[in-house]
């Protein structure tokens, strides 16, 4: 099902310069079968003709994943995604990308061989109808591995998280690359930390451009004595056949930040979110590094004082819950933001304009309500941007929805 509608202009909370952000049209998107904590929106995804939309927690947290396609102005459910040996709890639709004629699909709770040591599946479309091409497993099976936690796509690459593995030391985490031939999607990779830490979760995030993937270990250098968990985020490049690894990302000075819970690579660009900062009461912050002649710096860290200011009586905000970039544009969720006092989120989008990012606005749905979450999820392609309201009560509580945006220049 959909809805169209023109977003009032005070829907736009703030709007920093004089773009068309100004007056958007948004494309409401809700399960054809929703119903009660489906929490569809919970992971989205988009690759302009197609949108993705996880509502893991739909029969009995088996999972499932609703395609919608774009038909001229509108966009239309195509098709709902299970799997056919799926059983309770798997979880299947917790993560979800998309490129081109490819939908990737985490499933971190599939049973496998060992209780919970995940998967992930890979459809295509062909025919008009999507099909699954492989269900992927990782080499190593453990218990708790939580493949498929984590994933992404582009082109013949895709990007696998297991933070729970236990391989050495325990809780380390890792990540797998699959490259496809044909028909088939063949395992290239399993990447690691250079020097693993135990429980730092590398892999909890995962994002794959061109010749580049990124890794999330959000509780790196975790200490229980001081309470830090600082984070890092790995940089692997890929030369042939090999992934190495050639930068590690950190923000230093920060206490707790969780840096690497979330991340998103496109070309050039990277966005790393740091879902709690005490320096920041909690606020969040994020991060956006640019590659210049083959190394990655930091050009900007985002804080958003418009939401400390208007959230003085909410003590979450998770600035960073979600994040996504695609070339110069880039969207921060922000779940747990509020408006009038009441917990509903937001999601800020920003420009990339002469080496500098600036905020054009802080949305919010032209239905927003308490309790929707909207900015649980985010995800942005070169004309449009999706973002997941997964607790809105569409039917009833925990239904689920997501909003579908365009970008202008």
């Amino acid at each position: 099902m959909i809805h169209f509608k023109n977003l009032h202009p005070f829907a736009l909370i703030i709007s920093l310069i004089s773009t068309s952000f100004a007056q958007v049209n948004e494309f409401k998107l809700v399960a054809s079968d929703g119903a009660k904590n489906h929490y569809f929106g919970k992971s989205v995804a988009i690759d302009n003709e197609y949108a993705v939309i996880g509502a893991s927690w739909t029969e009995d947290r088996k999972g499932s994943v609703y395609i919608f396609s774009k038909d001229e102005n509108m966009w239309i459910e195509e098709t709902k995604l299970v799997a056919s040996d799926g059983e309770t709890e798997d979880y299947f639709g917790e993560e979800v990308d998309v490129s081109g004629d490819f939908v990737i699909v985490g499933s971190p709770y599939d049973d496998g061989l060992y209780k919970d040591s995940g998967s992930a599946f890979i459809f295509h479309r062909t025919g008009g109808k999507w099909t699954l091409q492989e269900k992927l497993n990782s080499d190593a099976y453990f218990s708790r591995n939580n493949f498929g936690q984590s994933v992404s796509i582009d082109g013949n690459y895709a990007i696998i998280g297991a933070s729970g593995d236990n391989d050495v030391p325990e809780g380390s985490g890792s990540a797998y690359i699959f490259v496809r031939s044909g028909t088939s999607w063949n395992q290239q990779a399993k990447l690691t930390a250079k020097i693993p830490q135990k429980n730092a979760h590398f892999g909890t995030s995962v994002s794959i451009s061109n010749n580049y993937a990124i890794i999330g270990a959000p509780f790196e250098n975790y200490s229980n004595k001081e309470n830090e968990s600082v984070g890092a985020v790995y940089v692997f490049k890929r030369i042939g056949k090999k992934w190495l690894q050639t930068t590690k990302l950190s923000a230093k000075g920060t206490r707790s930040s969780s840096f690497g819970k979330e991340v998103s690579i496109s070309g050039d660009n990277i966005i790393v979110s740091a879902k709690t900062t005490f320096k920041e009461n909690s606020i969040g912050a994020v991060y956006i590094f640019h590659k210049n002649q083959n190394k990655w710096l930091l050009e900007s860290k985002l804080i958003s004082e418009q939401l400390k200011e208007t959230n003085a009586k909410i003590n979450r905000v998770f600035f960073g819950s979600s994040v996504t970039i695609n070339e110069n544009y880039a969207i921060v969720g922000a779940m747990y933001s509020g408006f009038k006092e009441k917990t509903t989120g937001s999601a800020s989008v920003y420009h990339r304009v002469n080496k500098k990012w600036l905020l054009l606005s802080i949305i919010r749905s032209s239905d927003i309500a308490p309790l929707d979450y909207f900015g649980c999820a985010a995800s942005i392609s070169k004309n449009y941007y999706i973002i997941g309201a997964a607790w809105k009560e569409s039917k009833e509580f925990g239904t689920g929805s997501a909003y579908i945006y365009p970008v202008r220049e």
